[in-house]
Order: C-alpha cells, then sequence, then structure tokens
C-alpha cells in the first residue's frame, strides 16, 4: 500500500506512452487515455489516504502529468496535420512561459517546481478532455481555449514564484497566501 499512489504515477506515464501505439484506433484510444488521466487524479488522493507523500511521488506525478500532456499535444498534431501550424505560436509561448518558470525556480529555489494551483487543475483537466473531444467530434474549439488557459496558467505561476519569497507547493492562486504566523495570533 505504501508505493501505490507511486505505481499509479508511473503506470500514468507508461499508458501515455502507449498511446502513440493506439492513434489510429479511436477506442483504444480513448480508453487509455481516459485511464491515465483518472490515474492523476487519484495518485495524490491514495498518497494523502496511505500517508506516503514523498518527494519522489510529487516528481512522479509531475512527470507524469508532463508526458501525458506532450503526448496530447503530440496526438493532436499527428491527427490534425497541416491544421497543427496555427496551433504553433500557442506553443511556443506556453513553452517560452514554461521554461521561463523553470529557469526562475532553478535560481530561486535551486530546484525547478512546478505548481499545482486552482488554475492548473483547470488546464490539466482540459488538456485530458481535449484529445477525447477531438476524436468525437473533429472540432478545434476547446484545443484554443485550452492553449489560451495554459498560458494564463503558466502567467499566474510565473507571478507566483516572483512575489514569493519560498517555494510553497501548497499556493493554489495568486490571490491566496498563507497566513502568516503574526497575522493569525492577531486576530486570536
Amino acid at each position: 500500500m505504501k508505493h501505490l499512489a507511486n505505481i499509479i504515477s508511473l503506470s500514468r506515464i507508461i499508458l501515455a506512452l502507449s498511446l502513440f501505439f493506439f492513434l489510429y484506433n479511436k477506442v483504444a484510444y480513448i480508453i487509455i487515455f481516459s485511464i491515465a488521466s483518472f490515474s492523476d487524479f487519484i495518485d495524490g488522493t491514495i498518497a494523502k489516504k496511505t500517508n506516503s507523500l514523498s518527494e519522489l511521488g510529487a516528481k512522479l506525478d509531475d512527470i507524469g502529468d508532463i508526458t501525458l500532456a506532450a503526448v496530447a499535444i503530440t496526438s493532436l498534431a499527428i491527427w490534425l496535420k497541416a491544421q497543427a501550424l496555427k496551433f504553433l505560436p500557442f506553443l511556443i509561448v506556453l513553452l517560452v512561459l514554461k521554461i521561463a518558470n523553470g529557469i526562475l525556480t532553478k535560481i530561486k529555489y535551486g530546484k525547478a517546481a512546478i505548481l499545482h494551483t486552482f488554475l492548473a487543475k483547470i488546464t490539466f483537466t482540459l488538456v485530458f478532455i481535449t484529445p477525447v473531444v477531438y476524436l468525437l467530434t473533429q472540432n478545434t474549439v476547446l484545443i484554443y481555449i485550452s492553449f489560451i488557459v495554459a498560458i494564463i496558467t503558466a502567467v499566474e505561476e510565473g507571478i507566483i514564484h516572483l512575489t514569493s519569497d519560498t517555494y510553497d507547493p501548497s499556493r493554489r492562486s495568486i490571490f491566496m497566501r498563507k497566513k502568516s504566523a503574526v497575522s493569525s495570533a492577531n486576530q486570536e
């Protein structure tokens, strides 16, 4: 039970990579993609419930998220063929922001760090449903929405890192800060 959450995170990475074998099998792709996506929603919960939160688990979760998102974007690019070029500016802006955030956290905190803000959760939810919606409808509107929300999320993450003195992985928004001990004591 102690390693169950890490096994689930690791399975997301394996499932995500296996999707390349099912790019043209709609049903198999949707099933595997859905299982991989669902694993992101349960690994953290299981880690908390089994009291097995760890640095390794957090890293595996981040790697699983990044792998699944990269496979989703690559899958869409393969399916869209030449049409995918219209999303390239969004992808470039997003990558520049994510790389800048990675460099910023490495310099500021001594490690690359990803925040799991409310917006990040919305972004990952969009990333997880976009390929399925595209496969079922052939509509690209949700792809635009997903990129726009992902860019806003990356900007928020950058603002949080720029305005924070220390890395706080539990920070959920630019609008939320932990109460300091002094302000908590003053309220009592």
